[in-house]
């Protein structure tokens, strides 16, 4: 893998899977201490790893005798649990430091959701459409961002392909927001439809007060042309009002479509901690 899917990175996947295991554990529990476990209901729609927190009566034991392996059944009811990820690849989005952190979020969150065998559907613009099925890996996950190319993507028509497919289960948007009324109608548009759709923002250091003396660089995405400008503290002034207004109008957007707004703070470029990709709070998006 390249430098973005590293050795450290890897390392911090498998992290993140164990932890979301426990916590997945520790509220199934709760959940079955709360009310009486019956039979399975559904249709009969695939394997999933034994652990803990499943009741020993879904085992399939035939499984068992061909591998070795313990492995729980899963109903038709389990599906709703795929995850589907909608990565933007808008121009302000895909340039740097914020994509490659959105593209490790991506990983991160799709793994978590395959390490139960769910289904993941990831949406990179309405023409970069890749669905992974229970059993697929976070390298595979890897592959496809490396190879995905970063075309434009318009976000009404991003937000139509779970609804058109039909797709339920949890649905997560990682973006910039940067217009966010080109989102509006988009998320009001999924929650008419029943879908809860969590927006995942990844936060730079620069995206609340500028750095005083640095550089900025301005480009005109109709004609190609940029030009460097220094920050100075009238303009870092006049950036930080706008960057706060910009702040406010993604709230207001995704409040007005009762949907949840989450901004995740992009670690160093060194920083690998689970504490610094996963906060506990997620657990209940994914």
């Amino acid at each position: 893998m390249s430098e973005l899917f590293g050795a450290e990175f890897q390392a911090l996947v498998v992290a993140a899977m164990r932890r979301v295991r426990s916590l997945r554990g520790q509220r199934d529990s709760e959940r079955r201490a709360s009310r009486q476990v019956g039979a399975p209901r559904g249709t009969f729609a695939g394997h999933r790893r034994y652990s803990a927190r499943d009741d020993v009566r879904h085992v399939d034991w035939h499984a068992y005798a061909r591998s070795g392996e313990l492995f729980a059944k899963v109903f038709e009811e389990d599906e709703h649990r795929a995850l589907t990820v909608l990565l933007d690849t808008t121009p302000s989005m895909v340039a740097g430091e914020r994509f490659d952190a959105a593209r490790r979020l991506a990983v991160l969150l799709g793994a978590i959701a395959l390490d139960r065998l769910d289904g993941v559907r990831l949406v990179c613009g309405a023409d970069g459409i890749h669905t992974l099925q229970g059993g697929a890996g976070a390298r595979q996950l890897m592959r496809i961002l490396l190879a995905q190319p970063t075309v434009v993507s318009d976000p009404f028509e991003t937000a139509r392909v779970p609804i058109d497919r039909g797709w339920l289960g949890s649905l997560c948007w990682i973006s910039d927001f940067a217009d966010p009324d080109a989102f509006a109608t988009s998320l009001e548009r999924l929650r008419a439809s029943g879908r809860t759709c969590t927006g995942l923002l990844p936060m730079l250091a620069g995206d609340r007060l500028p750095d005083l003396g640095g550089w900025i660089d301005l480009r005109d995405e109709e004609c190609g042309e940029h030009e460097l400008v220094q920050v100075d503290s009238r303009l870092r002034g006049a950036m930080a009002d706008e960057l706060a207004r910009l702040a406010r109008r993604q709230n207001a957007v995704f409040a007005n479509a009762g949907q949840p707004l989450l901004r995740f703070e992009v670690p160093a470029a060194d920083d690998f901690r689970l504490s610094s990709w996963l906060a506990d709070r997620w657990i209940s998006r994914i």
